[in-house]
């Protein structure tokens, strides 16, 4: 049964995911890495809007309403407002990332959106397609429901508590949180299984 653990970090800071450390029981360093090369080479903004989800847990409304003033630069952070399942929230991201978006959104002066479709608003239907050319280039399928519980099992297999993981995805309560860590208890073994429990802190 998952534990609910005090926080490992404050409450406005949250470590930035390290593609070189980046390890899931759904989607392995390899597959990462070999997936981000892909698709980089065949188109560099794609590349930048699948690694942005695989490190940020980004919903796709998130993600099509990111303005350029939402990231700050010299903190490498991008910050979240709230919505209707979401937490406002605050993530950050690796200095790489960070210089790379800062090109991105030198790209279109005439728009305060980072990523901006052909006339207007990019659609849903857009990254879905990025989503798809990922899912053939690994030969699996990837979605926004799989990265986000992706890097929810890469935070708590570091040790992070089952809060600060709610905090760092926004999901509006603890249950729903715990609920998605659980669906892959099973899935994982008992070997894994003790993990879930969390780190085990002695009594004072």
């Amino acid at each position: 049964m998952l534990k609910s653990l005090l926080p490992l970090f404050p409450q406005n800071r949250f470590p930035e995911v390290l593609l070189s450390e980046y390890q899931s029981p759904l989607l392995s360093n390899d597959e990462v890495h070999k997936v981000l090369a892909d698709i980089r080479k065949y188109n560099f903004e794609h590349y930048l809007i699948l690694r942005l989800l695989i490190v940020t847990g980004l919903q796709l409304p998130e993600l099509l309403q990111l303005k350029k003033v939402d990231i700050h630069w010299n903190e490498q952070s991008i910050s979240l407002g709230n919505r209707k399942r979401l937490k406002e929230r605050k993530v950050f991201v690796e200095k790489t990332l960070c210089r790379e978006l800062f090109l991105q959104a030198q790209q279109f002066i005439d728009t305060d959106l980072l990523f901006p479709g052909r006339k207007g608003p990019r659609e849903v239907r857009s990254i879905q397609k990025v989503l798809s050319k990922a899912s053939q280039f690994l030969r699996k399928p990837l979605h926004i429901p799989l990265l986000r519980d992706s890097l929810a099992l890469y935070f708590y297999a570091k040790g992070h508590s089952v809060e600060e993981i709610q905090r760092l995805l926004g999901h509006r309560s603890i249950k729903s949180t715990k609920t998605r860590l659980q669906l892959y208890e099973n899935l994982l073994g008992n070997a894994l299984n003790v993990n879930f429990r969390g780190p085990q802190r002695k009594a004072a």
